[in-house]
């Protein structure tokens, strides 16, 4: 049986989705990737039921940081474009020291958000 994994619109369909990542990231090791699943289905109704689908796991070896994949729009589908395995690791880690140094400015200013 084929898996979809982008919205579904007709009631009684299936779709696979990632609701979890963890990244394990210890220094001076290879990290690894948690991808929790869960089958989101579509009711008669048009809501939505959701149940645990598993796990999936992902090392960060030399062979999947050079590993190229499509970046999708998970909307529609779409391919916007490629980006290689390392590209990711590094996104990642800049939008943690982003959104890292981000929260340290505004609790220098007493601005605390969520």
């Amino acid at each position: 049986m084929t898996k979809t994994y982008l919205p579904i619109t007709e009631p009684g369909t299936v779709r696979q989705r990632v609701m979890r990542v963890e990244m394990n990231y210890k220094f001076d090791s290879v990290p690894y990737i948690v991808w929790l699943e869960e089958e989101q289905i579509m009711l008669a109704d048009g809501s939505y039921k959701y149940a645990p689908a598993g796990f999936m796991s992902t090392q960060a070896n030399s062979d999947s940081l050079a590993e190229m994949f499509p970046i999708i729009n998970p909307d529609t589908g779409q391919e916007l474009r490629q980006m290689s395995g390392r590209e990711l690791l590094v996104a990642i880690q800049s939008y943690y020291i982003f959104k890292a140094t981000q929260r340290d400015a505004e609790a220098a200013t007493g601005a605390l958000t969520p």
